[in-house]
């Protein structure tokens, strides 16, 4: 009878695990308080594991020639000399001194680039507004309506689809329309929903087809289900929750177009660049691949939109932070419920922690099945 009753209670005990456990064992991501900050090899550390509480301690570096330079190897990274092309500036873009431009011409607090008809090699070489055409020579970029052979000709609010630079989100659902394969994959931003298919459909050299569709939205979520809804077809699809860099030890789901987040994020994007109307480098952003965690289209056209020109609008940050978490899925996932300190430190290097479970839950059913055994027990 004793060993039916010690049996019971760990069967209860396992029980209890499955049904109320947290479904997943992430890291917390959190400023660091001071006192705990470590030194060693007199450098200043920026990612730091207390093991303690399961948590990864973030400092963002203070120097403006420092980045966080996060190691693979090691738990813990600090603050190093900015190194690679994570760390040029574009014509634009802000800087201090001439070796921070990719132009080597630091003017006022600004890179600049080659003028009008000078000498180029690359789209880098010239100021905003500019081109680096066939002819070595920077020439002024295409206005809405003109014609494009690809997305770089076009001014940095515009995009081209159809051999026409033309505005973001203005093309309606069900409408197909053609793009430049190898170009940032911003399909979805050219249309009014936020969000494009690709088609299986014979294109031109360098191109693909795409159409406009109404969207996806995050139906509901279920432990670590995510059911999204696609309201083009009424299919449903299922995706798994992730760990982010949030001060929760929690996961989340990616953001879908239709999901109240992305559409108003979106909404202010377009009604920005329809107002502003930025001029910025249309240089790629050269970006160091082994400290990249977060979508590469995201870096790079957030240069693209939001250069250092535009920092006196006041909302100019938060859209800068919303354009990047919100409308891009995976984006999204790391940067949900970020604080200051991960988000200084993301901006900067984009690094990612390694994470191992420390203890596999069951499934869904047998989490169900083992409550059933619970109430035929308590019976």
């Amino acid at each position: 009878m004793g060993q039916f009753a010690l049996l019971r209670v760990l069967l209860l005990a396992l029980t209890f695990v499955a049904v109320v456990a947290p479904s997943a064992n992430c890291f917390k991501y959190t400023c660091a308080p001071v006192r705990l900050t470590p030194s060693y090899n007199g450098r200043s550390p920026c990612i730091y594991y207390k093991s303690n509480v399961n948590s990864i301690y973030v400092v963002p570096c203070q120097e403006e020639h420092m980045q966080c330079a996060f190691l693979a190897w090691t738990n813990d990274a600090e603050c190093s000399t900015r190194q690679g092309f994570s760390s040029i500036a574009y014509p634009g873009e802000a800087c201090s001194s001439n070796d921070q431009c990719s132009t080597f011409n630091c003017y006022n607090g600004v890179c600049k680039g080659a003028e009008l008809d000078e000498s180029c090699t690359d789209n880098q070489d010239c100021d905003v507004g500019l081109a680096c055409q066939k002819d070595m020579r920077c020439a002024l970029v295409q206005n809405e309506g003109q014609l494009c052979n690809e997305d770089l000709a076009c001014a940095s609010y515009l995009h081209c689809v159809n051999q026409t630079c033309i505005r973001y989100g203005s093309i309606d659902t069900g409408v197909r329309f053609r793009v430049f394969a190898g170009q940032w994959n911003v399909q979805g931003l050219v249309c009014k929903s936020g969000e494009a298919e690709a088609l299986a459909k014979a294109a031109g050299p360098g191109e693909a087809w795409f159409i406009c569709k109404k969207g996806k939205w995050l139906k509901s979520r279920e432990d670590e289900n995510c059911t999204y809804k696609d309201e083009d077809t009424g299919e449903l699809t299922w995706k798994i929750a992730s760990c982010g860099l949030s001060w929760e030890n929690d996961t989340f789901c990616e953001i879908a177009s239709l999901d109240k987040q992305y559409q108003s994020t979106f909404r202010q994007f377009i009604d920005y660049l329809d107002s502003v109307k930025p001029l910025c480098s249309v240089a790629y952003t050269r970006i160091n691949p082994y400290s990249t965690l977060l979508s590469s289209d995201s870096i790079s056209l957030s240069r693209k939109f939001f250069c250092s020109n535009w920092k006196r609008l006041p909302e100019f940050e938060s859209m800068k932070r919303n354009f990047s978490q919100n409308l891009f899925p995976d984006n999204y996932v790391l940067l949900a419920k970020t604080d200051f300190c991960v988000t200084k430190v993301v901006d900067s290097i984009y690094f990612k922690k390694s994470y191992v479970p420390s203890f596999a839950l069951p499934a869904a059913s047998v989490r169900l099945a083992l409550v059933f055994i619970l109430l035929l027990m308590l019976l």
